[in-house]
Order: structure tokens, then C-alpha cells, then sequence
């Protein structure tokens, strides 16, 4: 593991910090009621999908790309383990906070409305991503 590598570790471990405790707040802002419902779950949910995709996105842009005139160049130096680039350590939480945001959409509406949205909306904004991807790079051209 290179120092760029390792460095980028370090950061991450100070992102998921700062995910967790901006996370605590935004929840709370969002239901700011005592219930243990599903309406906390999904707060808690959501804030930490927010939160970890600002944080990780901005600090990546900063380390991971520079300014030219031609447009911004993405370099993907500091990555983490060596592996995943910085701007998208926001994935695992993702994926592991759209749980109970799945859930509690099927505790506040219908159940099979929460297994559609467990199931049925990653792949469909991984695809709408591919897509406005494709397009900009598109228009780039």
C-alpha cells in the first residue's frame, strides 16, 4: 500500500466519523419526534446516504482532480486500500443505509412498495447514472 493509498485510509476513517456525527444531527432535524418508528429509521437512512456522498464526493473532487482549462481532469491518486478511488467511499454506506430506508418505506406504505424499493430502484439509478454519464461525455465531445 502506497503513502497516497494509505493517506487516503486515513481520510476515510476521519470521513466516516464525520458521516456518522453530521449524520446524528441531520436525523434528528428530520424527525425530531422520540418515536422508534419507521419514520426514524428512514431519517436515519436517508441522512446517512446524504451525507456520505456530499462528504466523499467534495473531499474526492479536492485530492483527486485539478482544475485546467480544458475542464476538470480527474487523476484518482489517492485511493482507498489501493483500490476504490476516494469520491466513491460513499458506496458502502449506501448500500448498507438503503436497507432501512427500503424498510421503512414498506412499514409506511405497503410492504411490497418497501421490496420494490429495495430491489427495483439501485439498478434504476445505476442505469439513469450510466446513461447521464454517456450523455455528458457525449456533449463533451
Amino acid at each position: 500500500m502506497g503513502r497516497d493509498s494509505f493517506r487516503a485510509t486515513a481520510l476515510f476513517l476521519i470521513l466516516l466519523v464525520a458521516t456518522f456525527v453530521i449524520s446524528a444531527f441531520l436525523a434528528m432535524a428530520l424527525d425530531p419526534g422520540e418515536n422508534e418508528g419507521p419514520s426514524n429509521l428512514l431519517a436515519w437512512g436517508v441522512s446517512i446516504i446524504l451525507v456520505s456522498w456530499i462528504l466523499h464526493w467534495t473531499v474526492g473532487l479536492l485530492v483527486n482532480s485539478r482544475s485546467t482549462p480544458q475542464g476538470r481532469e480527474w487523476h484518482n491518486t489517492y485511493r482507498l486500500s489501493g483500490s476504490l478511488p476516494l469520491q466513491y467511499g460513499g458506496v458502502p454506506y449506501t448500500v448498507l443505509a438503503w436497507f432501512p430506508v427500503s424498510f421503512s418505506v414498506g412499514d409506511l406504505t405497503a410492504r411490497w412498495v418497501g421490496w420494490v424499493t429495495l430491489l427495483a430502484v439501485p439498478p434504476l439509478v445505476l442505469v439513469i447514472a450510466i446513461l447521464v454519464t454517456k450523455l455528458l461525455d457525449a456533449r463533451r465531445s
